[in-house]
């Protein structure tokens, strides 16, 4: 959402937004997003190294390893990572179909969320 309570409301989360698929289709689509950001930055970085100066090479050659370092594939097979930041799985799977009872706990969640952070603070 947008800050300050501008934009539209998110949409609720129904059943048919959950797919089953398995580790490796879901981890090639993960790395290939991975790859495609890196590969459009890298260009843009480039091309811009051609009209003005080479720093956007050189701001690239310092995010290009950080934003792989984030990558939760590369993080899994590389760094060993086994474990999301709260302790869960790390892809925050579910191994189980999603009920209207499940989906409509996560709208709840999601709504008392949002409404945590549109409360004005005083």
């Amino acid at each position: 959402t947008l800050p300050f309570g501008l934009g539209p409301a998110p949409e609720p989360i129904k059943i048919e937004d959950f797919e089953a698929t398995t580790y490796k289709e879901y981890e090639t689509k993960v790395l290939k997003e991975g790859v495609q950001a890196v590969v459009m930055s890298g260009g843009i970085s480039f091309v811009m190294s051609m009209k003005f100066s080479p720093m956007p090479l050189l701001i690239q050659s310092v995010m290009i390893p950080i934003t792989m370092s984030e990558n939760l594939v590369l993080k899994k097979y590389i760094f060993g990572v086994t474990k999301n930041a709260e302790g869960g799985n790390l892809y925050n799977e579910s191994f189980e179909a999603p009920t209207a009872k499940s989906v409509a706990a996560l709208n709840a969640a999601n709504a008392a969320a949002l409404a945590a952070d549109s409360a004005p603070t005083t």
